[in-house]
């Protein structure tokens, strides 16, 4: 086997869809009263980290969180791995990205502080568990166990769209299993009320690429700038381009690091 087609196999061996098998699908959710989302200038609930949380979950059943697993999810999606018909973006195969923007909402939808609070652990509490408990603090207003009173930002919008490339019938089954996103979801934060996935055509990247706003829409690996119509664009540093996000990828060194992407800001540019 040649260097180039084991690298294609190793690019796509995730189970992405083919391009022409693909519709552009809109997905809405519905919310019970907000969520606790990073700020629409940044790169809010990737909709492929969602799916790929809910596939995750129903895979590993009960051993969810109990197991160390790095396999990584196939999701009802496409790929820049994959050949796009004409008029599409020529993605380069490396660093490749699931077909699939982050959360949208309307620019009018406004913020509310909401607090969480963390009380100091109980010694009676410890007791009752079987937890050797610490020794009383001099002083419980100070240090690790003092109680604490966070404020969250929630932003309050009833509803929340994203857009992929993908089969909407699978991409609705997985949905089915989210009943909550962003953070705080312990807390009654981002309850979601239902889901819509609607079938809105034929399969269009460029779609995946900008916001209705003109905003970049997803996290793009810099390389890919050249592809996006962009000179230069300002650059940022994340944990992760695709799922999970929270770990950053192995680099060649055999090392973990962080990867550069196309900043949140970047908008799209203006035709010539």
């Amino acid at each position: 086997m040649s260097a180039t087609s084991s690298s294609l196999i190793r690019h796509i061996r995730y189970g992405s869809l083919p391009f022409h098998a693909c519709r552009l699908v809109e997905v809405t959710a519905r919310l019970r009263s907000g969520a606790v989302l990073p700020p629409a200038g940044w790169f809010p609930a990737p909709l492929d980290g969602i799916l790929a949380h809910a596939a995750r979950r129903r895979r590993l059943g009960g051993n969810y969180g109990l197991v160390v697993d790095h396999h990584t999810e196939d999701l009802p999606l496409t790929s820049t791995a994959r050949p796009a018909g004409e008029g599409q973006p020529r993605w380069k195969k490396q660093r490749w990205v699931w077909a699939a923007t982050c959360a949208w909402w309307e620019p009018t939808a406004e913020e509310d502080v909401r607090w969480i609070h963390k009380r100091a652990w109980s010694i009676a509490q410890s007791s009752e568990l079987g937890i050797d408990a610490p020794g009383t603090p001099a002083n419980p207003d100070v240090g690790r166990y003092k109680p604490q009173r966070i404020p969250q930002v929630a932003t309050i919008t009833p509803t929340i769209t994203w857009w992929c490339l993908g089969d909407p019938d699978r991409i609705r089954d997985l949905l089915g299993d989210v009943d909550a996103i962003g953070k705080k979801t312990n807390a009654g934060e981002g309850q979601v009320a239902g889901w819509d996935v609607a079938d809105i055509g034929p399969p269009d990247w460029w779609r995946i690429c900008w916001y209705p706003d003109g905003r970049i829409a997803r996290p793009f690996p810099a390389r890919h700038a050249p592809i996006l119509g962009l000179e230069n664009p300002e650059i940022v540093t994340v944990d992760a381009y695709r799922p999970p996000y929270w770990r950053p990828p192995i680099t060649d060194t055999g090392r973990r690091a962080q990867v550069q992407v196309i900043a949140p800001t970047t908008t799209r540019p203006t035709p010539q």
